[in-house]
């Protein structure tokens, strides 16, 4: 497998998110992914990058485009310092959250 190029977005403010996402959606374009395959993987972009920004306070989005025999594809790392999953066995459980649950009065 070899690497066709690579880079790296940080995120660290709400804008990053955004820049994030237009990223992921050009290098999807670049590696000719069909929309449905784009739009799933700016979906998770998305979501991802939120959590490094909210609950990592900040990190990066490395991303890599890749070849091997012919077939391209994509790969997304996202780094940060957070405190990480105290339980990912319960993290995993449907319905679980880390968030702030608001009860309507």
């Amino acid at each position: 497998m070899s690497v066709r190029s690579s880079g790296t977005q940080a995120i660290n403010i709400e804008q990053d998110v955004v820049l994030a996402r237009q990223t992921a959606r050009k290098l999807c374009t670049e590696c000719g992914m069909r929309l449905i395959d784009l739009t799933k993987l700016v979906t998770a972009v998305s979501e991802l990058a939120r959590n490094t920004m909210v609950y990592g306070g900040g990190g990066d989005m490395d991303w890599q485009i890749l070849d091997e025999n012919g077939r391209v594809g994509l790969r997304l790392v996202f780094r940060d310092e957070g405190p990480g999953i105290p339980d990912i066995k319960l993290a995993m459980t449907d319905g679980w959250t880390s968030g702030v649950a608001w009860a309507l009065a």
